[in-house]
């Protein structure tokens, strides 16, 4: 739900050519790691209608493709199905340029700018504004954001990972790079240079610090910090797989916006979900107990 920009990648490309030096000046290692194994992703389940006016069938088939990964990304990684149920999406471009979700009468509506050089801007943003549907549509605050912003993120990385072993030539081997640029500092390196945070390692330590009063923050402020604690909650999720419908039970927590908060959605996740929700409020520096599950601000839609 909100404008997404783009700065070039030369601090990347810079500190992508430090780590090589490093690496060639190091011994080879005797021992060889295996390469991780890619699962391809599987066809999506819901219906993707793209309305928009393309002047070429290849830019067309292209978003197609996009939006059929980030979808099944979803379907796959957090449920099958959003918060209210499957209906169809409908992607459109947004006549005043801001891209967002809308829930129509029998369909989802996302809203959404195409840039036919930027693909990864567009995969981003489809992460987004697909985010709401699967954890709720019906409420929004600062957390709600961040974990939207968190499920594009992590779109990026799924689909970088998708193409990395094609062709370097390839369309798919191109979007791919970009996808992994814009996962791993392009999206959010100068929010990170504005907090005065080195890396990640150092996210976690400021959002433990910072979390209290940004869980307070509304909806739609504080978008430096929203996407540093992205980072940070991408590394909580990446932790507990298998685990992310608990999510969805976020569409009946109003927030959370403090340690009560996050005790309410714990108290609508089953026991195995319950430590990813513990671990995302202590990321938070709100750690809860077990035995203040069922107390805070909870609320049905």
């Amino acid at each position: 739900m909100k404008r997404t920009y783009f700065w070039k990648l030369t601090l990347l490309t810079a500190l992508e050519c430090v780590a090589l030096n490093s690496f060639a000046a190091e011994a080879p290692s005797s021992v060889k790691r295996p390469a991780a194994i890619v699962k391809p992703l599987p066809q999506p389940v819901a219906e993707i209608r793209i309305e928009y006016p393309f002047d070429d069938a290849d830019w067309k088939e292209s978003f197609e493709a996009i939006a059929r990964g980030v979808v099944a990304i979803n379907e796959t990684m957090v449920a099958p199905a959003p918060f209210m149920g499957p209906r169809p999406f409908i992607l459109r471009r947004p006549a005043d340029g801001m891209p967002r979700a809308t829930v129509g009468a029998r369909d989802y509506i996302v809203f959404v700018i195409p840039n036919k050089r930027w693909y990864a801007q567009f995969a981003y943003q489809m992460g987004h504004e697909l985010g709401h549907f699967w954890i709720g549509p019906n409420s929004s605050s600062w957390f709600k954001e961040v974990i939207c912003t968190t499920l594009a993120f992590i779109s990026l990385d799924e689909l970088a990972k998708q193409w990395a072993d094609l062709p370097a030539q390839s369309k798919q081997a191109v979007w791919g790079r970009d996808m992994r640029g814009y996962h791993d500092w392009g999206a959010f390196g100068r929010q990170f240079v504005k907090l005065g945070i080195k890396d990640v390692d150092a996210a976690v330590v400021w959002a433990q610090k910072k979390g209290p009063e940004l869980a307070k923050a509304p909806a739609g402020s504080l978008r430096d910090e929203e996407w540093a604690m992205a980072k940070v909650i991408e590394r909580v999720l990446r932790r507990h797989p298998g685990q992310w419908s608990a999510l969805q039970a976020l569409g009946k927590v109003d927030g959370p916006k403090d340690a009560a908060g996050f005790a309410s959605w714990r108290a609508l996740v089953t026991p195995t979900q319950r430590p990813l929700v513990e671990d995302m409020a202590a990321a938070f520096g709100l750690p809860i107990q077990a035995t203040a599950a069922g107390a805070g601000n909870t609320t049905h839609p």
